[in-house]
């Protein structure tokens, strides 16, 4: 399964249904405001292309798998503790 951080900036009305999409992937857990990290077995571009289809035109994402090599600063206890147990160090 892969883990991936998934970012989004829009400002318009469909932020919620975006959101319900990106939980609909798999172990999910938000990161900070528009950032969420997600353990799936899509591959980034299917996830991409699942949000895609409820995007507005100036909505932005960017999908990144993360390794194993991960540092955070001023990040919740939660955040810590998804990316303590889904990468290992």
């Amino acid at each position: 399964m892969s883990k991936y951080v998934v970012m989004l900036k829009t400002e318009n009305d469909n932020t919620e249904a975006l959101i319900g999409k990106i939980f609909e992937r798999g172990g999910v857990q938000k990161l900070w405001t528009g950032s969420w990290l997600i353990s799936s077995n899509s591959r980034a571009n299917d996830i991409r292309d699942g949000l895609k289809k409820i995007f507005k035109e100036d909505d932005q994402l960017a999908i990144f798998e993360l390794q194993h090599d991960w540092s955070t600063f001023g990040t919740s206890k939660d955040a810590m503790g998804w990316l303590k147990q889904h990468l290992k160090v």
